[in-house]
């Protein structure tokens, strides 16, 4: 009886991280398609140089919340989460204390910034506006942090999905109302100000209490989450961009950006469900039982590493025909450049992986090391490439940074650990499946056509048909993945899914499989 009570508590850990990572892959993914019809919106009514404006404010934005709140939310949530493992509430109610000054303060410093760059500028009032929206973020995200520790992703992550999403529709609708992008950053300020309260109320009241000792734990996480962070901007985000604009001309960044953006909407997709994985392997750590998240993560980084493989091949043999058919035949370029950008996704999920478990456990001596030697090639390669190859080079500068963090993720983490076996002789053979699968689809499509809108479109239909039947048809009768791990997945996805897990995994991975092998 206490084994079976074990069982489904087990089961139900997974699934409420699962639900987590679903919940913080659709708060990113769903805005994500928000920010593009935005800028559709910006480009077609406002002109090049007000998208061009208000693209150059977010990314500022995005890189300062990249290095003070994501960086500042991931150590908090790390130290907090490992006090409710060790079921210490004191240092839990300061921790939270901390949490929420601590990312204020984050948000103060973002916000002025941003006001210089605005002081500086011809146009000071969006600078204005978006200063203030990060210091509301700021705050917002001391009190979410304390709610992701203690409840794990989805409750913080359904509100925000709801609120970007209220931001993206209400920017449209002052866009084109007249207030150009100021009504575009007075939405995402109301947006801010909405989830600012929600994350109260969702947290609650913040137990009253003292202040010091500071926790020396949390100052020896943020620096390095900082470093980290800015180490990923160069290896996983835009860097390349720095180097087109100074080497190359704006329309090789357009041709650039594109299937940069495909591939980061991709991506997002394991790497939310694994991210969402962080505060349990911390709470792991907390309780001194970080070898129990080890093990189940080594069943995720399996069954991540394998799925990754017709990922990989859908993008690349299908995604330039859907390029062609939302942008029009003249990006051509940018859907020529997407398979070669889509190689960087057979490796990059199974190394954010590695990254969840040593930022959950605190560790991350050895993401460090990887992330700053890919750094070096990355922009090593940038600088030598990119005035020679335009788009071409800054797509194989990003391609050799990401795929070399993720291998040295796995090099150094097998050397670290022996929990972590990668499946090398079924990866092996999905690879070779998939890439006859890819490149018939490929075939097709490009018999089809995409000089025009049109056929693209009819491109894009066929070539689905054609790379679906077959991956559907290899899942259900033979499985991605062997029968453990495929008795793992169907425990670990809610009841509501388990069809989808048998097209995956196979016949052996439902109830009925089970019983007649």
């Amino acid at each position: 009886m206490d084994d079976d009570k074990v069982g489904t508590q087990a089961r139900t850990e997974k699934q409420h991280a699962f639900r987590g990572g679903l919940w913080l892959g659709a708060s990113q993914i769903i805005p994500l398609i928000g920010t593009t019809a935005l800028s559709v919106v910006i480009g077609r009514f406002l002109g090049a140089d007000q998208l061009g404006l208000q693209s150059y404010i977010n990314y500022v934005q995005a890189l300062l919340v990249s290095l003070l709140f994501y960086a500042l939310t991931t150590a908090t949530v790390q130290a907090i989460s490992s006090a409710v493992g060790a079921k210490d509430d004191e240092l839990f109610a300061r921790l939270s204390r901390w949490s929420v000054l601590t990312n204020s303060l984050g948000g103060l410093v973002a916000g002025l910034v941003l006001m210089v760059f605005g002081l500086f500028s011809a146009t000071p009032l969006p600078w204005f506006l978006v200063a203030l929206t990060a210091l509301t973020n700021g705050i917002g995200w001391g009190f979410g942090a304390i709610a992701i520790a203690r409840d794990g992703w989805s409750r913080v992550a359904a509100r925000r999905l709801v609120t970007q999403c209220l931001s993206m529709a209400l920017g449209i609708a002052l866009d084109l109302a007249g207030f150009g992008i100021n009504g575009v950053f007075v939405a995402a300020l109301i947006a801010a100000v909405v989830t600012l309260i929600l994350l109260v109320r969702l947290c609650g009241k913040i137990k009253p209490g003292v202040w010091m000792p500071f926790t020396a734990g949390l100052s020896r996480l943020w620096g390095p989450f900082v470093l980290m962070e800015a180490l990923s901007q160069i290896v996983t985000q835009r860097m390349e961009f720095l180097f087109l604009g100074a080497y190359s001309t704006d329309v090789e960044i357009a041709a650039y950006s594109i299937p940069f953006m495909v591939i980061a909407a991709v991506s997002l997709i394991p790497q939310s469900v694994v991210s969402a994985g962080m505060p349990h392997v911390a709470r792991s750590a907390g309780s001194g039982d970080v070898a129990r998240s080890a093990d189940a993560m080594s069943v995720a980084i399996r069954v991540v590493a394998i799925f990754s493989v017709p990922l990989t091949a859908a993008v690349a043999s299908v995604g330039p025909s859907i390029i062609i058919v939302l942008y029009g035949p003249d990006f051509k370029q940018s859907a020529l450049l997407l398979p070669l950008m889509a190689l960087c996704l057979l490796t990059s999920p199974i190394g954010a992986l590695y990254v969840t478990f040593w930022s959950g456990s605190g560790r991350l001596r050895i993401p460090l090391i990887a992330t700053a030697i890919a750094g070096v090639i990355d922009l090593g390669l940038a600088w030598l490439l990119v005035p020679h190859l335009n788009a071409l080079g800054a797509a194989l500068a990003n391609l050799a940074g990401q795929t070399t963090m993720s291998i040295l993720m796995l090099v150094m983490t097998a050397r670290a650990t022996a929990h972590f076996p990668i499946p090398v002789l079924r990866w092996l053979g999905v690879l070779l499946f998939s890439v006859v699968v890819g490149a018939v689809t490929f075939a097709v499509t490009d018999l089809v056509g995409m000089t025009s809108s049109v056929q693209a479109i009819l491109a894009c239909i066929a070539g689905m048909v054609v790379f679906l039947i077959p991956m559907i048809g290899f899942g259900y009768f033979v499985g991605f993945v062997d029968h453990s791990d495929g008795h793992w997945l169907r425990d670990t996805v809610p009841s509501r899914l388990s069809g989808v897990v048998r097209l995956l995994a196979g016949r052996h991975s439902s109830p009925a499989g089970e019983a007649a092998n």
